[in-house]
């Protein structure tokens, strides 16, 4: 994916990938342009264009075969400096008894 915000071009395609966090409904990857700027590429699962909680799941039961699917998954980019990418890390990469260290250090 790629988008221009405030003048500055993120592209999933030409950045580092330096974290991910994962769950049931949602991904979201840490990037670094190659400029040294920082922004979260987020996957959303979504059900009939609604976004699906943190943790919720969902199951079509259906047994139409041809009917629509109701599941999309949308995307989107948010950028960050680099504080922002710091405690997105801290918060969602270091085990949480770890994590009032390093968040008191900043």
């Amino acid at each position: 994916m790629k988008a221009t915000i405030a003048g500055i071009i993120y592209d999933t395609d030409e950045s580092q990938k330096l974290a991910h966090r994962s769950t049931t409904s949602m991904e979201e990857q840490l990037h670094q342009t190659s400029d040294g700027d920082f922004f979260l590429f987020i996957l959303q699962l979504q059900v009939d264009g609604k976004p699906l909680g943190l943790h919720e799941t969902w199951f079509d039961l259906r047994k139409d075969d041809k009917a629509s699917a109701r599941l999309s998954v949308s995307e989107r980019i948010v950028a960050l400096n680099s504080r922002g990418a710091l405690e997105w890390s801290v918060k969602t990469q270091i085990p949480k008894p770890l994590r009032g260290y390093f968040l008191e250090c900043m």
